[in-house]
């Protein structure tokens, strides 16, 4: 390095990047630093987040960034949710002299991974632009149903499958109710746990507990009030048979093609 790099580097002013994670109803800012931000209006607090480089892979297009940070109430739920939210970020770089550049803006790309031996979420968003610029077929051609359990195509009443319970057991990520024993046998698997404004996919059932892929904060004990939905595996039999809309009036129901053979004909032939 020589005198002038030396210069340049002593004289350039002092960044903070900010983090804006947003979904359509909330949002929460964080910056890099030990100290809180006020920016745009807004309070940015000092979180352990750090991030890639940019990547852009020259054959598709896509300008995307990692995002990693500890497990928290905040990030958890974009994993523990089922499906994940739609999440949204802003990078933005400030410096001293009030001075800031945008420099990143984009949605969640895929899944949401955890590690649970160092407690950290990753995530990876795609550039705004990169999105739109994407072909994908809201429909594809699948022996199991294209639609979200109980998202407007599929028709089914959020409110009809409901189980309120009240909770006699928390510990970690296991659930114990006396409620749920009255359910048949993995009837939530897939399904969710509501609590306070916050979701929790369930990923077993066993007699009255259910497991949670991930667990709740520390006002999740015996005692509170909270809320069950069962899961859908997707099936045309489950759709028939716990959901009672596998061919209902109106242009809802099932949506899938079950008859889609499981082997390609032109491949391996006709038996």
């Amino acid at each position: 390095m020589d005198y002038q790099d030396v210069i340049t580097r002593e004289t350039a002013p002092m960044m903070t990047e900010l983090y804006c994670i947003s979904t359509d109803n909330e949002s929460f800012y964080y910056c890099t630093g030990s100290e809180e931000v006020q920016f745009r209006g807004e309070i940015w607090r000092p979180a352990a987040i750090n991030r890639s480089a940019f990547s852009v892979d020259d054959q598709l297009g896509n300008y995307t960034v990692t995002l990693n940070a500890p497990i928290s109430d905040v990030f958890a739920r974009y994993l523990a949710g089922n499906p994940i939210q739609q999440a949204r970020l802003a990078i933005y770089r400030i410096f001293e002299a009030d001075a800031f550049q945008p420099v990143f803006v984009g949605k969640i790309k895929g899944s949401v991974q955890f590690d649970p031996d160092k407690k950290v979420i990753s995530a990876q968003f795609m550039a705004g632009s990169m999105i739109l610029g994407r072909i994908v077929p809201s429909i594809v051609y699948s022996a199991y149903c294209n639609n979200v359990l109980f998202d407007a195509r599929c028709g089914v009443k959020r409110d009809t499958y409901k189980v309120s319970i009240t909770v006699t057991g928390a510990a970690g990520r296991e659930v114990t109710a006396a409620a749920i024993a009255g359910y048949p046998a993995n009837y939530f698997v897939r399904g969710v746990i509501e609590f306070d404004g916050y979701r929790r996919s369930i990923t077993e059932q066993n007699g009255s507990v259910v497991t949670l892929r991930l667990p709740f904060g520390a006002d999740f004990k015996a005692g509170v009030n909270a809320a069950l939905y069962p899961g859908c595996d997707k099936a045309p039999g489950t759709c028939r048979d716990k959901f009672k809309n596998l061919r209902p009036a109106g242009n809802r129901g099932f949506l899938g093609m079950p008859s889609i053979p499981d082997r390609n004909p032109v491949v391996y032939g006709f038996r």
